[in-house]
């Protein structure tokens, strides 16, 4: 596996690992490093050139990304209007 497969393989897990917790606000350190530990490192001898198939992630119900949009707190802006 190269580099940047294993990249998006830990990205890709530590997505669902985040899906899996119901999508909470804050770091995703905790769920990057669980996928890091689950993709591991390479055998030794193992060809690291061996295309792997891509992993599926499903995409959320709107409805679902929808109540995260609203439930994430308005942060004002020195730009903005009143901000």
């Amino acid at each position: 596996m190269t580099a940047k497969n294993q990249q998006d393989a830990v990205r890709e897990i530590a997505y669902r690992l985040w899906i899996g917790r119901g999508r909470p606000l804050g770091s995703p350190l905790r769920d990057w490093l669980e996928a890091e530990r689950q993709v591991g490192t390479p055998e030794p001898g193992a060809s690291i050139d061996t295309p792997q198939p891509p992993i599926k992630v499903p995409n959320p119900p709107e409805s679902e990304v929808d109540a995260v949009i609203h439930e994430t707190p308005k942060v004002g802006s020195r730009d903005a209007p009143g901000g």
